[in-house]
């Protein structure tokens, strides 16, 4: 709360500053290596780019990837737990048994329990092309979140070099077949959240690397309270941590490079359209260290080591929030380590496990609830 408070007596003072401009990591952000101390529970040998993991009753897990989603158990372990016709992205438990499978390019679809095979693709007479986060409240309503109105979630980068501002904030009640569109205009919302009392939600918003809150009422005309105002990274889905608190995970990182870069118009249409999208000059989610990539120099030394400290063109990182949304600590996989694109999180029976897209890897951030 000091943080919010002295930013605004900046604004103050100082109403011309640059009020985006990359924050520090520092204090409970210092970069670590925590992600890579972590033990994995799947590898890619096991699982190819697991995309989003959940927790279900009994401390099953469920794990996104490719057209499938897996479940997990330590005395069943590892089967298939459907298999769907496009590739699937964010998932969350029901109340009922269902699981809520984000489709990209589709749109969002149940599977098991009595809804089994809803499915919802169109809302406001557009298509849901970019389910990015999902999420069930307890009255039985489905938040969605749609990153982009004119890409795939697995065109995310496209989405961010052209500044699109196309994201939704759906409701669906399967059991009504309605869909709702609660906002748009979003700068690529890419995780939601029910808070307590299920009047309100908690949105990420990656382009604009913010978290806000929202009314959950389609009657109420859309207002964002913001929570959080400019985080290092692009943040992504977010889950209640158990002991109180939220786990936040960010799948990118900003660096001075990538923003000098979305500020120079010209410079980065041209590069969009003579450039192979491989090696603009972006955010990644895996770390391929191809010779081709830009600006190598920021990032080897001699005999090719990786520097630690070098600006990242992929990362990995989970934060720690307190209940009031304060960052409170963090886990990091920095340039040189092993864990990076984190792009799902959840929270369950003891557990708290992370799926690392970029790496492949799904891991253990607490086990047995240490």
């Amino acid at each position: 709360m000091a943080a919010r408070w002295m930013d605004m007596i900046r604004d103050i003072v100082s109403p011309d500053r640059e009020t985006h401009a990359i924050p520090s990591m520092d204090g409970p952000l210092r970069p670590n290596s925590g992600l890579d101390s972590c033990e994995i529970l799947f590898d890619d040998d096991a699982i190819g780019k697991p995309d989003d993991v959940a927790i279900g009753p009994g401390g099953i897990l469920y794990i996104s990837s490719g057209n499938c989603v897996f479940r997990y158990s330590a005395d069943a372990g590892i089967t298939e737990f459907g298999n769907f016709e496009g590739p699937t992205g964010a998932i969350a438990c029901l109340a009922d048994g269902g699981v809520a499978v984000c489709l990209d390019g589709i749109g969002v679809e149940i599977s098991g329990g009595p809804q089994d095979g809803a499915r919802i693709n169109m809302a406001g007479g557009a298509p849901i092309l970019s389910p990015t986060a999902v999420t069930e409240s307890a009255n039985g309503h489905i938040f969605i979140t749609q990153g982009s109105s004119l890409h795939k979630a697995d065109d995310w980068v496209h989405d961010l070099m052209q500044k699109n501002k196309t994201g939704r904030v759906l409701s669906w009640h399967p059991g009504q077949g309605s869909c709702e569109v609660l906002a748009d205009g979003l700068a690529y919302p890419s995780g939601v959240l029910v808070e307590d009392g299920e009047q309100t939600l908690v949105i990420c918003e990656s382009w604009s690397h913010s978290l806000f809150r929202m009314s959950s009422n389609p009657k109420i005309p859309f207002r964002r309270e913001v929570l959080i105002p400019n985080l290092p990274g692009y943040p992504g889905r977010i889950c209640a941590r158990e002991k109180g608190g939220f786990w936040l995970t960010l799948f990118g990182m900003r660096t001075e490079m990538l923003e000098f870069v979305l500020e120079e118009d010209d410079y980065r249409q041209e590069m969009m359209e003579t450039i192979d999208p491989e090696y603009w000059v972006r955010p990644k989610l895996e770390p391929e260290r191809h010779f081709l990539e830009p600006l190598q120099g920021g990032g080897f030394r001699v005999l090719g080591i990786i520097k630690p400290w070098a600006p990242p063109r992929s990362y990995g990182l989970v934060v720690r929030l307190d209940p009031e949304f304060e960052i409170v600590g963090s886990l990091h996989s920095r340039a040189d380590g092993a864990v990076h694109g984190v792009t799902g999180v959840a929270s369950g029976s003891g557990n708290v496990i992370a799926a690392a897209k970029g790496s492949e890897k799904v891991i253990y951030i607490e086990q047995g609830g240490q």
